[in-house]
């Protein structure tokens, strides 16, 4: 048996589960032929960033220009008996959804006879050779995504009810589906408020503010008990690190928690526990110079934090938070930015975002004639912006004069207001000035 799948969302789960039974109705009054005896399924795996829904109808849609996610890891069980067990006592839907929101309860998930299959180049996953009846009835199947690929999510655990048919009457004999695959992104989307490109590397200045986003799907089973279990949580465990390993920026604040268009950040506080780089608790538990770290369930109302995530099931969470450009970013040196998102400790996705640099000025000034040294020379640094002659203004400098690492740099068309720079007597670079965007620069001397 061969098999290619991708797994989906919550919602889109739930329009999947009722397509094997509404799809039937459509061929009312039509002649119904002869069932198969075997069915196919070939799942394409692509990659989304977003609550978008992908209408399954069971026919290959033909969608283009998609990513496919390659490696994934999946497993197929036949749950028929428990399936129409729970129709004794629920509707078809809810038995789907009894079994997808935990598929441990009514299976083995470490059955070592479970048929494992990997999505190939393209994405693709076919399982072949299905029984199409179970014991007299129609075949009801799951499908567990048990290896997940960095950095996705795992995806929600997927009930199909056999038959499925075409308009005419007709049953499918190869199903294709089209599962949602959640990508974990992180991304630096505004500097100084100015929304920025997309791209691996960004300059910046001392002072900037800088706004990140980091994004990932809440699990679509948040509020499903353990295995086996009828007193204990599925996760107990959701947290979101952010770091970076290298100085350059401060943590200033966590702006938003949105998903499905509400900010949430507000009905989170003071119920999920929030760390920064800032407190000094951090350095006892991160060894990063900078970050934040938010554990949803690691608070003092974890019930509440749960049933509120739960309305949210399968949605996309967007956290974002904003950083100051300080002084201790070494210029041209690249400072990358990483977010884990954790569901539980054998859950970790790792995503890296986009990497930031500064710039800077060494100069030397020495005696006429000699190579000497010549200490306390006085400079301003000036710049043409748009044809107009700015000069510079460093805040946080109050030092020995020589090495200038401001906290801020703003420009003035005013010469006076110019911060004055002394070179030292240092004799190899006696005039340092760190924290400036590249570009060029003009120093003149007073």
């Amino acid at each position: 048996m061969q098999v290619t799948f991708k797994k989906i969302g919550h919602s889109l789960l739930a329009a999947l589960m009722l397509m094997s039974f509404l799809l039937p109705l459509l061929s009312a009054g039509k002649t119904v032929h002869a069932a198969t005896t075997t069915v196919d399924f070939t799942l394409h795996k692509i990659e989304q960033t977003s609550d978008e829904q992908i209408q399954n109808t069971g026919h290959d849609l033909g969608l283009t220009g998609r990513k496919p996610v390659q490696g994934a890891q999946f497993k197929i069980f036949n749950v028929t008996d428990a399936f129409y067990q729970l129709l004794e006592n629920h509707d078809k839907t809810t038995a789907a959804s009894m079994i997808s929101q935990n598929l441990g309860q009514y299976v083995n998930l470490q059955d070592p006879g479970a048929a494992i299959v990997t999505t190939d180049a393209d994405g693709l996953a076919a399982f072949k050779g299905l029984a199409a009846k179970t014991n007299g009835r129609h075949s009801v199947y799951a499908f567990h995504e048990a290896v997940t690929p960095q950095p996705y999510q795992k995806a929600a655990d997927m009930i199909v009810s056999l038959p499925v048919r075409h308009d005419d009457g007709t049953d499918l004999t190869n199903i294709h589906l089209y599962p949602k695959d959640s990508l974990v992104t992180k991304n630096l989307t505004e500097i100084n408020e100015q929304a920025v490109a997309t791209k691996d590397l960004h300059d910046v200045a001392v002072g900037d503010v800088l706004t990140y986003q980091v994004q990932f799907q809440i699990p679509h089973d948040i509020g499903a008990l353990a295995d086996h279990s009828q007193d204990t949580f599925k996760y107990n465990q959701f947290k979101v690190l952010d770091y970076m390993t290298k100085e350059g920026l401060t943590f200033k604040a966590l702006t938003a928690i949105t998903v499905d268009g509400q900010d949430i950040l507000k009905a989170l506080t003071r119920k999920m526990v929030f760390m920064t780089s800032n407190d000094a608790a951090w350095q006892h538990t991160h060894n990063y110079p900078f970050g934040f770290e938010l554990d949803f369930l690691g608070g003092v109302d974890p019930d509440a934090v749960r049933n509120l995530l739960t309305q949210y099931a399968g949605k996309r969470v967007t956290v974002a938070y904003t950083g100051i450009v300080n002084e201790k970013m070494v210029p041209d040196q690249k400072v990358g930015n990483t977010a884990e998102v954790s569901f539980d400790p054998d859950s970790k996705i790792t995503v890296n975002g986009p990497e930031i640099q500064t710039g800077g000025i060494r100069f030397f000034k020495h005696e006429a004639g000699s190579s000497k040294s010549l200490a306390n020379a006085t400079f301003i640094l000036q710049r043409m912006n748009a044809n107009v002659r700015e000069y510079a203004v460093l805040e946080g400098v109050n030092g020995m004069p020589g090495t200038y690492q401001p906290t801020k740099i703003t420009w003035t068309t005013n010469q006076d207001a110019a911060t004055k720079l002394k070179t030292s007597g240092a004799e190899t670079a006696n005039l340092t000035i760190q924290g400036l965007l590249p570009g060029r620069y003009t120093l003149v001397e007073t």
